[in-house]
């Protein structure tokens, strides 16, 4: 069942992986035997992740004086 629902990530990557595993367990006969999306919600993201191409922008964490909480900056400036 994990496997169907992987290659289904695979096939379709823009997809939230959500999306793409109550679709799968929609298609199944028996969801008996299917996986909780809890347990396998980190698998999914990161085969989803494992196929995106890589980032072309660095960023980096900064923290502001004015608020105290960090942001993202584009590092590449």
């Amino acid at each position: 069942m994990v496997c169907r629902i992987l290659s289904a990530v695979e096939n379709a990557p823009s997809q939230p992986v959500r999306r793409v595993y109550d679709a799968v367990i929609q298609g199944e006969a028996s969801v008996r035997d299917a996986p909780n999306f809890r347990t396998v919600r980190t698998q999914l993201e990161r085969r989803r992740a494992s196929l995106a191409p890589p980032s072309q922008r660095l960023w980096r964490m900064s923290s502001s004086l004015t608020s105290g909480r960090g942001h993202w900056e584009d590092g590449s400036t």
